[in-house]
């Protein structure tokens, strides 16, 4: 909680602060504040997105592209497609065949399964090299097991900075699978608000590890990073 949220708190009392207007104060110290990278913040309510939808902004995968070229002309699935946002850069920029599913029926994916259910990944999604995804976070430990499982070469998701702590529910499959690799990219609003900026980044399992990759890269340059850089 932020020093004016405190002090709206001192003087309120907590007996007439409601849990909505905790939300508001909170959101008034964020939009006092510029993130790390300049961006005038503004007022957010604080609510998640249905089903945990935040569209992937394209230099994220293209950073993917450029530090992970092994990516590049695979077949590829996208579990939690959205709407393309992944999918149109790796067709585009990585000659990748994508293959698209989404349990949002809104979506304009191949398919609409639950990737959380073990009965799309046994009889509904396609054998391909990659899994390359941004996963819900909400339920991203549900689905990873089974699409690290599932592909031949390896998966590549955006997940908070924090995933590979290794928490209650997420700390036992972790220690079995290590990502094998990580791309650090810089904050990135994912409502479009400036405010919250999220810590994220690229995780990568590979079954067997790409030679002469270093295990970790951090892509500073990622923002300004062009489609031609990339392809």
């Amino acid at each position: 909680m932020g020093a004016n949220c405190v002090a709206y708190w001192d003087c309120v009392g907590p007996s007439r602060v409601t849990e909505r207007v905790a939300v508001a104060a909170c959101a008034v110290c964020m939009d006092l504040m510029s993130d790390i990278f300049g961006e005038v913040s503004t007022v957010d309510d604080g609510l998640r997105s249905p089903l945990d939808f935040y569209e992937t902004p394209s230099w994220m995968t293209r950073s993917l592209l450029y530090w992970h070229g092994a990516i590049k002309g695979t077949s590829v699935l996208e579990c939690c497609s959205g709407r393309d946002a992944i999918t149109r850069v790796l067709r585009d920029e990585g000659g990748c065949t994508v293959y698209t599913n989404d349990i949002n029926q809104a979506h304009p994916s191949d398919m609409h399964f639950d990737a959380t259910a073990p009965r799309y990944w046994r009889s509904h999604a396609p054998t391909v090299d990659w899994v390359v995804t941004n996963l819900p976070f909400n339920v991203a430990i549900q689905i990873l097991p089974h699409a690290v499982e599932h592909a031949r070469v390896g998966v590549a998701t955006i997940l908070l900075k924090s995933f590979d702590e290794p928490t209650k529910d997420r700390g036992p499959w972790l220690t079995v699978h290590p990502w094998t690799r990580k791309i650090c990219l810089p904050r990135h609003s994912f409502r479009g608000t400036g405010s919250p900026s999220m810590a994220s980044d690229w995780f990568i399992w590979e079954k067997q590890r790409t030679p002469g990759y270093p295990p970790c890269v951090v892509d500073a340059l990622a923002k300004t990073r062009i489609a031609k850089e990339s392809s």
